[in-house]
């Protein structure tokens, strides 16, 4: 289904290279992976449903070197936004066939993050990762009761102490 990871992108020391299969939030539930949906920070009464059926990403992606970009934690997105593209250049000189990004929403933030706990028993998202447009974050416990949290509602200019960005390299 996906090609060799080694031709598909040449290794760059410190990456976790993950296969995705598009899966949504809503068939990971099903499965063995225990999914919280919180309710909105902001928002009243308000539920999941709206990012329970969105469908993650696909293909081969790799999680950049440490991680979570730990400077990251604390700042409004916007802000966190600018942090990635300063990543993202130094990342280019590496190798400019791929380019960091964040996780385009909850699903493809879950399925890297157990991914990663399966193949390498690394956590990388030890707090909460903004997803999407900066109002969604997902966050993992390995413990088998606690597994992942979605919460929504969260606003783009709210700077949250644990709440950081998750770099994903792709192709470009």
């Amino acid at each position: 289904m996906f090609k060799d990871i080694d031709i598909e992108m040449p290794r760059v020391a410190g990456l976790y290279h993950v296969i995705l299969h598009g899966k949504s939030l809503d068939i990971m539930k099903r499965g063995a992976v225990d999914i919280a949906y919180y309710k909105s920070l902001n928002i009243p009464g308000s539920e999941g449903v709206g990012i329970k059926f969105e469908e993650g990403l696909s293909g081969i992606v790799a999680v950049y070197k440490e991680g979570i970009l730990s400077k990251s934690y604390n700042k409004p997105w916007q802000v966190q936004l600018k942090m990635l593209e300063e990543k993202n250049a130094e990342f280019q000189r590496e190798n400019p066939s791929w380019k960091i990004i964040f996780p385009p929403n909850a699903a493809t933030a879950v399925e890297v993050a157990q991914e990663v706990w399966d193949k390498h028993n690394i956590n990388v998202l030890p707090k909460d990762t903004r997803v999407g447009d900066g109002s969604v974050s997902v966050g993992f416990n390995p413990n088998p009761s606690r597994g992942f949290g979605v919460t929504f509602g969260i606003s783009p200019d709210q700077p949250i102490r644990f709440v950081g960005v998750l770099p994903l390299v792709v192709p470009k």
